[in-house]
């Protein structure tokens, strides 16, 4: 989780400060509509940090935070809550 990460960076060095120093990997991504590039990283602890790319290369970190889950549980099933539990969550 990058919390402590300059906020905007080149993508090369974003991607390669998020692997090194926080153990994340690219776990999903998009275009969004403006024409910019949505990315996620995640790291096996559960923290994530969302990142947005402009045209021009340059990476912003637009979101952060633990919990992550590649797939979540069903709603309908028995599988139970989505999401940590209040108690989990720092405050």
């Amino acid at each position: 989780m990058a919390e402590e990460t300059a906020r905007c960076q080149a993508h090369p060095q974003m991607a390669q400060l998020l692997s090194t120093r926080y153990h994340e990997s690219k776990v999903g991504g998009g275009i969004s509509v403006d024409g910019t590039m949505l990315e996620i990283f995640g790291g096996e602890n559960g923290s994530f940090t969302v990142t947005k790319t402009l045209p021009t290369g340059l990476t912003c970190i637009i979101d952060l935070g633990v919990g992550w889950q590649t797939k979540l549980p069903s709603l309908t099933g028995d599988e139970g809550a989505v999401g940590p539990d209040e108690s989990e969550i720092e405050h």
